[in-house]
């Protein structure tokens, strides 16, 4: 067991993949990229990969879709080409295939992806860098996040169970990514940071706290309890959203903005649910034993409650 502070310390870096034209290219081979579920198709227009290579290349940095527009396209050498991100420390997942003019599958041409350059950022949850121990933290860590360094990548870590995580009302960065990206497309990386943790603390001490924080704590048992947050940043959403799918977790709120399970098609359990302030909103995949109210606004959007449900007005 160690107590683990984020820091974000480590330097950005752009991530860099190379791409490579091979095998025995015919002039209508068809080289295919794909980003987020959408294609870029090319024609080589040759049967030699440099050509080829450059084709492509070319082609991709007229693509106007937002997902490949972060992303710059250059031929190198021979039949490779490579995609380097605009961001540094900003990672972007492409894939590729080949087909033949009029469908079918691919005879004698290849087209095959490497990562080159990996991303590198300060908002990375798996580097190491970003850690006050030089160590990602691991099964039975207690973390600690304050400060203004967000979390935005490398966020599956559904392996590991914290003994506890704390998040104080000084931490003013970003957990997980927002539905839809700022330049306007639906988010394919991960959102949420996918994390176990018993304890789970939010909000504690005094600061503006953070205005988006999501985190699903998997099938494991936790314990939320909730002191605060910041104003939520996503309209229509609250600050903190939070999942988990044990029969027995507990949930405590005493102030901020908090959704459980509040994104269609999302599930969540609660044994039980003690508000003392703040506002709760809970979707309708949501499960929820006894719930005590004794202050504050709770929000219900086709929950199911198991328990009772006791009101005490102050």
């Amino acid at each position: 067991m160690a107590n683990v502070l984020w820091i974000g310390n480590a330097r950005s870096i752009a991530q860099v993949d190379t791409l490579t034209v091979g095998g025995t290219i015919e002039t209508d081979d068809i080289f295919i990229i794909t980003i987020n579920g959408k294609s870029l198709s090319t024609v080589g227009g040759s049967a030699t990969a440099a050509t080829v290579a450059t084709t492509i290349a070319t082609a991709f940095n007229l693509v106007t879709d937002p997902e490949f527009a972060e992303i710059t396209a250059a031929a190198t050498s021979g039949g490779a080409l490579t995609l380097t991100a605009d961001t540094a420390g900003k990672p972007f997942t492409a894939t590729v295939s080949t087909t033949e003019t009029g469908g079918g599958s691919a005879d004698s041409q290849t087209f095959a992806t490497a990562a080159t350059t990996a991303n590198v950022s300060p908002s990375d949850w798996a580097d190491t860098d970003n850690w006050s121990t030089g160590a990602v933290p691991v099964s039975t860590d207690n973390v600690y996040l304050d400060g203004n360094s967000s979390i935005l990548y490398g966020l599956a870590q559904s392996s590991v169970t914290l003994a506890s995580l704390t998040v104080a009302q000084t931490f003013t960065g970003d957990i997980g990514l927002p539905e839809r990206a700022t330049t306007g497309y639906n988010e394919y990386r991960a959102t949420y940071l996918a994390v176990s943790a018993t304890s789970l603390v939010f909000g504690l001490g005094k600061g503006s706290g953070s205005g988006r924080a999501k985190i699903d704590v998997g099938s494991n048992q936790c314990a939320l309890t909730v002191h605060g947050t910041g104003g939520a940043k996503d309209s229509g959403l609250p600050a903190l959203l939070w999942k988990g799918t044990h029969a027995s977790n507990t949930a405590v709120v005493r102030g901020g903005s908090v959704g459980i399970a509040a994104l269609a098609t999302e599930s969540a359990t609660l044994l039980t649910l003690t508000q003392d302030g703040g506002t709760i909103e809970m979707g309708d995949g949501m499960t929820v034993g006894d719930i005590t109210k004794n202050a504050g606004t709770l929000l219900s959007v086709g929950a199911t409650t198991t328990g009772s449900k006791t009101l005490i007005l102050r």
